[in-house]
């Protein structure tokens, strides 16, 4: 099974441009992140990686955004960005955005398998 480490190192493809901070990144659907951020180009756009390091109980995930949608980076110490971290608790993907668990059938301990007026009721 794939590790996030194994997903960090295929990402080397993305190479950083020049931009190395730790920030408070703040982008549009009022969303905060914070974490190392990196500059990087993917199919010829700008894009900014943050790495946003483990805390209690979440390991270290990433998240490209293009640049359109930030509002704002806040440069900050490495102390301070993995304390906002902790304290956001942003998720690289919310519970919402997964499918919903395929329900199982259940079958009627009385049903005998065929369609007649009895499975109507």
């Amino acid at each position: 099974m794939a590790t996030v480490e194994d997903f960090e190192d295929s990402l080397a493809v993305a190479k950083p441009q020049g931009f190395d901070q730790w920030a408070l990144v703040e982008v549009m659907g009022h969303k905060r992140f914070a974490g190392q951020v990196t500059e990087h180009v993917i199919a010829g756009q700008g894009f900014i990686r943050i790495s946003v390091p483990e805390v209690e109980g979440q390991p270290k995930w990433t998240k490209f955004l293009g640049v359109g949608s930030i509002y704002a980076i806040t440069p900050v110490e490495e102390q301070v960005a993995r304390h906002l971290a902790a304290n956001l608790r942003e998720a690289p993907i919310e519970a919402w955005q997964l499918p919903a668990r395929p329900r199982l059938a259940v079958r009627d301990a009385n049903d005998d398998g065929e369609d007649d007026a009895d499975d109507l009721f």
